[in-house]
């Protein structure tokens, strides 16, 4: 067998009753390059091939051996927590003009985080992000990116290839997912991640005829993942139900603006063709300057009405008789602030009513009544 790799010893892990969704990796110490050794097995970057000879339940890995070496520690690192989003605000950037690269630092993985702007080939959507890394085999999260769309509903990836490249003691981590969405379907990305859970197989004999007293330990990851929420009211605002309340007007003025100066037509289905400015000019530095709104809170923080989201709103929903009375979205980060117990509404004439949780629940189902009977 040619591996290209000196003195080569290959371990097959056999595993079985994982949750649905559980990924990892194998590793082995000490050890010299290696190849595979993945769960559920893959091809690195590539999608297994038809006729692969990959057994369901087993993986493989391929190391290097020094001809000194007697026994070894197989390391299996499995991921099966829930996927935590670790920001509320969204990683990459996008306006009228199209999608912008971005790059910042992630506390949860203690690391550099660029994102590549995504591209598009026939009906599937590509995109790629970077992380800096210590020592691969040490990583305690597993990471993904999820494509949020126009109306706020989030698709895991369909597939996500991904490596590493090492030079110089720095490693630089990669992962390419790509989604059976157009890219312009595509509001925005979010990055997840959810802790491993170390196993490591001890005293493994390289050796198959040789009788080891091979010992199991497992440790949970030291770190657990946890979502980071904006709690501290925004500078120039009040408090965060003056910054929820001027976030929801925001919209309802961008609205309005749009409607005035094209009369006879729609408002547009994409939320990054308007411009949602303050109402108020924000107090910064001792000068109060305007200030400009993400659309991308309008999908990520807020909820609506109908199920249609942004692209159902109307003109008559804010220029009809009745917009005093029409709900036409909620803020979702007030209302995980407020513990649940309320939130503020935006109704079709521009004001904002505080609600409690009871109160939702009945605003919801009142215009889950009316869409039906215009069905």
């Amino acid at each position: 067998m040619k591996t290209g790799l000196s003195n080569p010893y290959e371990f097959a892990l056999r595993y079985e009753n994982l949750p649905e969704g559980t990924s990892g990796s194998v590793g082995v110490a000490p050890g010299g390059s290696s190849s595979g050794g993945t769960i559920p097995e893959t091809r690195g970057a590539f999608k297994p091939h038809e006729g692969d000879r990959s057994v369901n339940g087993v993986t493989k890995i391929l190391v290097a051996q020094e001809p000194q070496i007697e026994t070894v520690t197989v390391r299996v690192d499995l991921a099966t927590a829930d996927w935590v989003t670790e920001e509320s605000e969204a990683l990459y950037r996008r306006s009228s003009d199209g999608w912008n690269s971005d790059m910042r630092f992630s506390l949860t993985l203690d690391a550099i985080v660029v994102s590549s702007v995504p591209h598009q080939q026939g009906g599937t959507t590509y995109t790629m992000l970077f992380y800096t890394v210590g020592n691969p085999s040490e990583q305690v999260y597993d990471v993904r990116l999820t494509a949020v769309d126009i109306n706020g509903v989030e698709h895991v990836p369909t597939f996500q290839g991904g490596g590493w490249a090492s030079s110089g003691g720095k490693t630089l981590a990669r992962i390419r997912p790509e989604y059976n969405l157009t890219l312009e379907d595509i509001t925005t990305f979010n990055m997840q991640v959810r802790a491993r859970t170390r196993v490591e197989f001890r005293n493994v004999s390289l050796h198959p005829s040789e009788h080891r007293n091979v010992e199991v330990v497992a440790a949970e990851a030291t770190r657990p993942a946890s979502a980071k929420r904006r709690i501290d009211t925004p500078e120039g605002f009040a408090s965060n139900r003056d910054y929820s309340a001027q976030t929801l007007q925001a919209l309802h003025l961008a609205c309005v603006n749009y409607l005035t100066a094209h009369p006879g037509s729609g408002l547009p289905k994409k939320q990054w063709l308007l411009k949602f400015r303050f109402p108020n000019q924000i107090l910064y530095d001792g000068e109060y300057q305007d200030a400009y709104v993400s659309y991308v809170q309008y999908v990520t923080c807020t909820g609506y009405f109908r199920s249609g989201g942004f692209p159902s709103l109307k003109r008559e929903d804010f220029e009809s008789s009745d917009a005093s009375h029409t709900p036409i979205l909620y803020c979702t980060m007030l209302l995980e602030q407020e513990n649940g117990k309320g939130t503020n509404v935006l109704y079709g004439d521009g004001h904002i009513e505080y609600v409690t949780a009871d109160q939702l629940d009945r605003l919801k189902a009142a215009a889950t009544a009316s869409m039906d009977e215009t069905r």
